[in-house]
């Protein structure tokens, strides 16, 4: 009868350590993303580059392949800044100054000064598709992002008659960590060059 009562003693025990582990492991699997609710919510979810390798250095709950969706985003914006323009100006004139350097502000700027007149006397107006976005870093903390887009422009001419410019164009943004990350967080990269070349032209009326 003893061994019996022991054998009983010794099951029930082992069935509370199975149930305090079933505990443990619940409370761990509701809490943890709990923890890292509240990591994102006091951090922000950044990505921050070493300035010598040029590796990407992640927060932990910044998974890679976010990553490299935020390098494409960054890169995106840059383009429609630069390209979306109309007789009235840039379509994006706010993020100038937050997704740009000082001196690429102005070169922003300069290429849009350049074709104003004929964007306010035939009433053009632009707007970029992006067809393709490779990123790669080169070394010295800089990424460098190949956006390969379509900038559509519509005017009209001399006569009146409405008129559409496609040009297929490479965009290479040069892209480095933002100097002003800890008051711009969204905004972790920005463009200290960029490079426009334009591939083909389709004119048609």
């Amino acid at each position: 009868m003893s061994e019996t009562i022991r054998r009983l003693a010794r099951q029930r025990t082992g069935k509370n350590w199975l149930a305090i582990y079933a505990v443990v492991i619940t409370f761990i699997a509701l809490s943890t993303p709990i923890y890292y609710a509240e990591v994102s919510k006091n951090h922000g979810e950044i990505v921050v580059f070493d300035l010598t390798t040029g590796s990407e250095i992640l927060a932990p709950v910044v998974d890679p392949v976010e990553a490299h969706e935020l390098i494409e985003v960054i890169s995106e914006w840059c383009a429609e800044t630069i390209l979306n323009r109309s007789a009235a100006g840039l379509d994006h004139e706010n993020l100038v100054h937050i997704l740009f350097d000082p001196e690429r502000q102005k070169q922003v700027h300069d290429e849009y000064a350049k074709v104003a007149r004929e964007y306010a006397t035939k009433k053009m107006r632009s707007h970029v598709e992006i067809k393709h976005i490779k990123a790669q870093t080169v070394g010295g903390g800089e990424i460098e992002s190949i956006v390969e887009c379509q900038d559509i422009t519509n005017g009209v001419d001399d006569l009146g008659g409405l008129t559409q410019s496609v040009k297929t164009i490479t965009l290479t943004l040069h892209l480095a960590v933002n100097p002003n990350l800890e008051h711009r967080k969204h905004y972790p990269l920005m463009c200290h060059g960029f490079e426009e070349v334009e591939m083909s032209r389709l004119v048609s009326k």
